[in-house]
């Protein structure tokens, strides 16, 4: 029984990793996924949100939940007010859906925010003061994920073109709108471990690679500038560390 637990994230981990390395072979060296793989888009994301539970601890475990649902409220409002976000509708490539929102684009919301929580955390910037900070990051997040799933990917269309990609600006004011509160009401109460940091990174690699793949240059650089940003983030924290 005691060795339940690592047991389960090594094959979370292997799973995902396995899904990693498809998508990218997919949208890199093929023209997207082979026929009747449509499933695989919102396994990937569910073991995504998977992992980031289990790697998180305990207490923050319902924080992280709540995040993903709080991200679903948003994005049903969104498809029928058009706010936060925006005019733009969801197609089938990310399989069953609640309201009109795929589940797997709450396990995406749970994901990012786990991720942008361990980043700010291991720079110390847990303080409701940050919270704007943490949210910003998530635009920069949007900024690269937006004109993949928007474009290649096919996960969802705007329907009101804006100057970035086709995407209005709007939905980039919605994605720090949303992000903030949950920031300012959880990101001084845990302590996420370094686990979640690389699982971000992983996926801010997996969207640059076929950003820069698939000519969405700009996207790709904003890509490129994120991995610099967790990479100062780690120096900042080692470097704090050897004060101390």
């Amino acid at each position: 029984m005691r060795a339940s637990g690592p047991v389960l994230s090594f094959a979370l981990i292997g799973a995902y990793a396995l899904f990693w390395a498809g998508g990218l072979v997919s949208y890199v060296a093929l023209d997207g996924p082979p026929a009747g793989s449509e499933w695989a888009a919102p396994v990937f994301l569910f073991l995504a949100a998977g992992l980031a539970l289990r790697l998180a601890p305990a207490t923050a475990r319902p924080a992280l939940m709540m995040g993903g649902l709080w991200g679903l409220a948003a994005e049903a409002a969104g498809l029928r007010l058009g706010v936060p976000f925006g005019h733009y509708s969801y197609t089938a490539a990310l399989g069953p859906a609640v309201l009109g929102v795929p589940w797997a684009i709450g396990c995406a919301w749970l994901t990012l925010l786990a991720y942008v929580s361990e980043r700010t955390g291991s720079l110390g910037l847990t303080g409701r003061g940050w919270a704007p900070l943490a949210a910003a990051w998530m635009v920069g997040l949007d900024l690269l994920i937006d004109p993949l799933a928007a474009g290649p990917l096919g996960f969802w269309r705007w329907r009101d073109p804006g100057a970035y990609y086709g995407i209005p600006a709007l939905n980039f004011a919605g994605w720090f709108l949303v992000s903030l509160p949950f920031f300012l009401a959880f990101s001084s109460r845990w302590q996420a471990p370094r686990g979640i940091g690389w699982l971000g990174l992983s996926l801010v690699a997996f969207f640059t690679v076929i950003a820069f793949a698939r000519g969405l240059f700009l996207a790709g650089l904003v890509g490129l500038l994120l991995i610099c940003l967790h990479a100062a983030a780690d120096a900042v924290a080692v470097r704090g560390q050897r004060v101390r």
